[in-house]
């Protein structure tokens, strides 16, 4: 299952337009869904700012800035594809 990570604060009107978002994908990719705020991490805050939201799928696979269905759909199918490949890989060794 692959692991996405929505960074958001409170009051961010663009990142309450990403779950909902997040949600419609649900049916066609399997994830776990992580919500983070930064302002509950100093480090967060610092090293995101006023960049939110941002999405990243299994550490990588980053979205930020304008984050569309589109971006979000083909970050995960990246994911899903490069998991396949080390599956493929780990199995033919």
């Amino acid at each position: 299952m692959l692991h996405v990570c929505l960074y958001t604060r409170r009051g961010c009107a663009a990142c309450d337009t990403v779950g909902p978002l997040l949600r419609e994908l649900g049916a066609e990719f399997e994830f776990e869904l992580e919500m983070v705020d930064i302002a509950s991490d100093p480090g967060l805050k610092a090293r995101f700012g006023c960049s939110v939201p941002v999405v990243t799928v299994d550490g990588g696979n980053r979205v930020a800035g304008r984050v569309t269905l589109d971006r979000l759909r083909q970050a995960l199918a990246r994911a899903r594809q490069r998991r396949a490949l080390a599956a493929a890989s780990t199995s033919s060794t």
